[in-house]
C-alpha cells in the first residue's frame, strides 16, 4: 500500500501544491536523539457537498522510517478520515503514527483521501482495518508486523476497486548533515493542495491551521500533516515491563532466589533492548527497572509499593546526561 500511494503521488506531482514549514526554532533531530510522530493535523475537500451520502472521505497515512535493523519500516493507518475533514475550519489532530525512535536516515511521511462508497470493499476495508488501530501502537515490533500484513491486502483490494486517491502526499525528510535529498528532521507542516505548483501564497500556521497570504483558503482540496519531533517521549508506555518487576519481586519473597535472577535478568535485557526507545533511553529504562527490582531487597519482607513504572520514571529516570549512563553496560547491570 505504502508503494501505490507513493507511485500516485509522483504520478501527480505536477498537479498539486506540497510544502514543509518548520516549526520557528525547531532543531534537526538528530540520529537516536529522539522521536518522531505524525499527525492529520487539517483537511478540506472543497467538493465533498456533491458526493451525497453514499460516499465519505477514507484515509491512509504514517510514515516509514529505520526500525529495529529494517530500512523503511512502514508504520501507517488506514480507516474512515474524521468527519469533520469535509468541513473547513476544524483542527482535527488525528494521530497517524504513534511514537517512532528515530535512528538515523531517511523518514517518509505520506497520506492518501480515497472517496469511497458506503458499500464498496474500500469502505469494508477502513472499518475492518479501522478496528485493528489498538494494535497499532507499541509494543511497534507487533505493531510493525501488523501493518506489513494489513498493508498486502489493501494493495489487494485498491487494485480490485479501481480506486484512486482524491489527494496524495509523499515527502522524504533527511537526516542531519544531508542536504540533498529534502527538508530535515525537524517539528513541522507538511501542506499539500489540490493546485498547480507555485499558485499558492506564503503559507503560514499562527493558530495552528493553514493560512495563505494571511487568510483562510478555500475552494481548494488540501491536507496539512505534522510531523512532531520531541527529545522524550510524552509517556514511557512501560506497563508491558510491569509483570516481570513484580514477578521478581514476588519470587524475592518467597525466597526463590534463581527465580529471582532469571525474572530481574529478563526484565532488564528487555529493556537493554526493547526497539521502542532509542539507545540513550533504553539504558537509562534498564537502569531504572534494575534499581526497582533492586529495592525490593533494601524492604526485605515488604512488598514493592504498588506503584506504575511510569510513575517511577517521571519521578527518578536517570538523565541522558548522567555520566554513568553513557558508559554504562548491560553486564554492569546484570
Amino acid at each position: 500500500m505504502w508503494q501505490t500511494i507513493k507511485a500516485a503521488f509522483l504520478a501527480d506531482a505536477g498537479h498539486a501544491t506540497v510544502a514543509f514549514v518548520p516549526d520557528e526554532g525547531a532543531e534537526v533531530l538528530r540520529p537516536d536523539r529522539g522521536y518522531v510522530r505524525v499527525w492529520l493535523v487539517e483537511g478540506y475537500l472543497a467538493k465533498a457537498r456533491t458526493w451525497g451520502n453514499d460516499h465519505f472521505p477514507a484515509l491512509h497515512g504514517g510514515a516509514a522510517l529505520n526500525f529495529a535493523g529494517r530500512d523503511l519500516q512502514v508504520f501507517a493507518k488506514f480507516t474512515r478520515a474524521p468527519a469533520a475533514i469535509t468541513g473547513p475550519g476544524v483542527q482535527l489532530n488525528f494521530q497517524l503514527t504513534p511514537l517512532l525512535p528515530y535512528e538515523g536516515g531517511v523518514v517518509e511521511v505520506e497520506a492518501a483521501l480515497f472517496r469511497t462508497t458506503t458499500a464498496g470493499p474500500l469502505a469494508a476495508a477502513a472499518d475492518l482495518v479501522g478496528a485493528l488501530t489498538p494494535l497499532l501502537g507499541p509494543p511497534l515490533s507487533t505493531a510493525a508486523a501488523v501493518v506489513e500484513r494489513i498493508g498486502t491486502g489493501l494493495d489487494a483490494v485498491v487494485k480490485q476497486a479501481g480506486e484512486r486517491p482524491v489527494l496524495t502526499v509523499h515527502q522524504s525528510f533527511v537526516a542531519a548533515g544531508d542536504t540533498g535529498g529534502g527538508p530535515q528532521v525537524r517539528s513541522g507542516y507538511l501542506v499539500v493542495a489540490n493546485t498547480a505548483p507555485g499558485t499558492l501564497g506564503p503559507l503560514s500556521f499562527p493558530d495552528g491551521l493553514l493560512y495563505v497570504s494571511g487568510q483562510r483558503p478555500t475552494g481548494v482540496d488540501f491536507l496539512v500533516l505534522r510531523l512532531e519531533c520531541r527529545a522524550e517521549p510524552d509517556h514511557w508506555g512501560l506497563a508491558r515491563f510491569e509483570k516481570l518487576v513484580n514477578d521478581a519481586g514476588a519470587a524475592h519473597l518467597r525466597r526463590q532466589q534463581e527465580t529471582f535472577e532469571a525474572l530481574r535478568t529478563e526484565a532488564v535485557t528487555a529493556a537493554w533492548n526493547c526497539p521502542d526507545f532509542v539507545r540513550p533511553d533504553r539504558k537509562r529504562l534498564a537502569r531504572l527497572i534494575a534499581e526497582e527490582i533492586d529495592a525490593i531487597k533494601e524492604l526485605g519482607a515488604v512488598a514493592r509499593p504498588a506503584r506504575p513504572l511510569d510513575e517511577a520514571a517521571a519521578r527518578a529516570l536517570p538523565s541522558r546526561r548522567d555520566p554513568d549512563i553513557a558508559s554504562l553496560r548491560l553486564n554492569d547491570l546484570l
